[in-house]
């Protein structure tokens, strides 16, 4: 890449995804130049239903951080958000967000979990506790490239019904 393609190359990072089956809402940070850039999108157009499919790829995780693995906890759990920073040490961290229904209450449970970063590249063995479960940046890229479909444009797909 010459110079000059480096000075407009534009990296865009999500801070926020969230789908709460009403509406999505996106935030991102963009750096060009030098020059870093915030951004928000909210939506009531529904996202395609891969979107909310990665979402929820974080449910065992959620699960698993929670001690409830052997548990029916991750019944009706979703998760309706996930919130990303990056540290001065360029690990990223991650809140996720979660609804449950309960039987006997007139609205849902919802909660984030603690502030859990990426492990440090440094080979041997992780910490126990406070790091990214394995398989988390998977879903996370995985939650990224359905939040840039959904700022290209991609859109859940309705059926229209035509006159016979």
């Amino acid at each position: 890449m010459t110079p000059r393609a480096q000075k407009k190359a534009t990296v865009q990072q999500f801070t926020k995804i969230k789908s709460t089956g009403k509406k999505v809402e996106l935030r991102w940070v963009t750096s060009e130049k030098g020059a870093d850039h915030e951004h928000h999108v909210t939506s009531a157009q529904h996202p395609k239903p891969d979107f909310p499919k990665a979402l929820n790829a974080f449910v065992p995780f959620v699960v698993e951080l929670m001690g409830l693995a052997d548990t029916a906890f991750d019944s009706d759990l979703e998760v309706t958000g996930l919130s990303i920073d990056t540290g001065e040490d360029d690990r990223r961290g991650l809140i996720i967000t979660c609804r449950k229904k309960l039987a006997r209450t007139n609205g849902p449970l919802i909660f984030n979990t603690p502030h859990i970063r990426e492990p440090k590249d440094e080979g041997g063995e992780p910490p126990a506790s406070g790091v990214w479960l394995e398989g988390m940046a998977e879903a996370l890229a995985r939650a990224e490239g359905e939040a840039s479909g959904f700022l290209a444009g991609e859109r859940a797909q309705t059926e229209l019904a035509f006159a016979r």
